[in-house]
């Protein structure tokens, strides 16, 4: 039988399930001068993905060891996918971002970065010698 484990409550989730409907309807006249009408549609589009992030009844994946002698199930639900908002989809996205950027971008090479700095009334001395 699989695994079922309910999802941990978050504060976070709370908090938008009950008053980001306050917030959608006083954007346009406290917030779109400053950061754009059209911006509340992207705003929206996040949030609603936050929310269902995790929720079995939106989808799941059933996970089934390949191991015959194993057997071992279990689902796991749909993530949003989405950055900053939602912090287990960002650490896992950026946790992917660095190992892609250690094994494909960056030299295999030690890396160091030696800074110094001087006073500014000491840099005259420091000039040609």
């Amino acid at each position: 039988m699989p695994d079922y484990k309910p999802r941990e409550k978050n504060v976070i989730r709370e908090i938008l399930q009950d008053h980001f409907s306050l917030f959608e309807e006083s954007y346009d006249t406290q917030y779109s001068k400053k950061y754009g009408k059209y911006r509340i549609i992207h705003i929206k589009e996040s949030v609603e993905k936050f929310i269902e992030c995790g929720d079995y009844s939106k989808g799941i994946a059933r996970i089934k060891c390949t191991n015959h002698d194993c057997k071992y199930e279990y689902f796991r639900p749909f993530s949003c996918k989405s950055w900053y908002l939602c912090p287990s989809c960002n650490q896992k996205r950026l946790l992917l971002f660095s190992e892609h950027l250690s094994e494909n971008v960056l030299l295999k090479l030690p890396h160091r970065q030696f800074v110094f700095t001087l006073p500014k009334l000491l840099r005259v001395y420091f000039k040609y010698d």
